[in-house]
């Protein structure tokens, strides 16, 4: 019976060609063939470039120095940052990022790098002039923080290799919510919702986004 068991687990139900597979990838690639497609993607590259190039005119590394594709890997150790802290402030103001490791890393809690890609941006109906505003608003929210000394102390990449340890995250965000910085942050994060607001989500409604 064991060898009947084990047989019909793999590959009876877990190995075989599945119709709902062959119908996902046949569906993916039937749109990607289309011009519709292709028109977007170019899209979504071109935005990428374009939001690569913005950061670095505004001083920020790129790693590769640029992007090909449709994300960009950006390296925040020269701002005596994290990547992660740089996640939560742009999360503070509704810009949504990922933590990244970078080349150097040794920690994938607290890397050195950010992505971003554009993919939803474009979905959106953004184009390269948008990739200037983003660029505008990441670019004010860190001067924002980083401007703020008493949040200095509290920076993952100011603490020396030995008491790294006791490095903590709330107390970093917690500090967000400190005046004056988090009148800042908030009238900021009206000024990127405002702007957000005006490429609804597809299926919403554009005067409620709902």
């Amino acid at each position: 019976l064991k060898s009947k068991i084990d047989k019909s687990v793999f590959p009876g139900l877990q190995g075989g060609p599945h119709n709902n597979q062959i119908a996902a990838v046949a569906v993916a690639l039937k749109e990607a063939s289309s011009d519709t497609f292709k028109d977007y993607i170019r899209q979504v590259k071109a935005n990428a470039h374009h939001l690569s190039t913005s950061l670095q005119k505004k001083g920020y590394v790129i790693c590769t120095g640029g992007t090909d594709n449709h994300m960009l890997l950006w390296d925040c150790r020269s701002l005596k940052i994290s990547g992660l802290e740089v996640e939560k402030i742009l999360e503070r103001i509704d810009i949504s990022v990922n933590k990244n490791t970078i080349i150097g890393d040794t920690s994938a809690i607290t890397p050195g790098g950010v992505r971003l890609g554009t993919p939803g941006m474009t979905t959106r109906g953004m184009a390269e002039k948008d990739m200037e505003m983003i660029t505008d608003f990441i670019h004010e929210a860190i001067n924002i923080v980083k401007n703020q000394s008493f949040i200095h102390p509290l920076l993952y990449h100011s603490f020396t290799a030995k008491n790294k340890k006791a490095y903590s995250l709330d107390a970093f965000v917690n500090a967000l919510e400190n005046e004056p910085v988090a009148h800042l942050l908030d009238s900021l994060k009206e000024r990127v919702t405002f702007f957000a607001r005006s490429f609804p989500l597809p299926g919403k409604d554009p005067r409620t986004n709902r």
